[in-house]
């Protein structure tokens, strides 16, 4: 059976719309580096 007051105790709020962007912007600029990263690597393998 489902706690409702336990499950209230978990809630967290989504984010703001301006959250999400910073949030998603961040990881693109992390992925981004470690796609250069991985290329370089290659690179000085050859």
């Amino acid at each position: 059976m489902i706690n409702f007051k336990e499950e209230i105790k978990k809630y967290e709020p989504i984010l703001e719309i301006s959250e999400i962007e910073d949030s998603i912007h961040s990881t693109e600029l992390k992925d981004i580096m470690d796609m250069l990263n991985h290329i370089t690597k290659k690179i000085d393998k050859k």
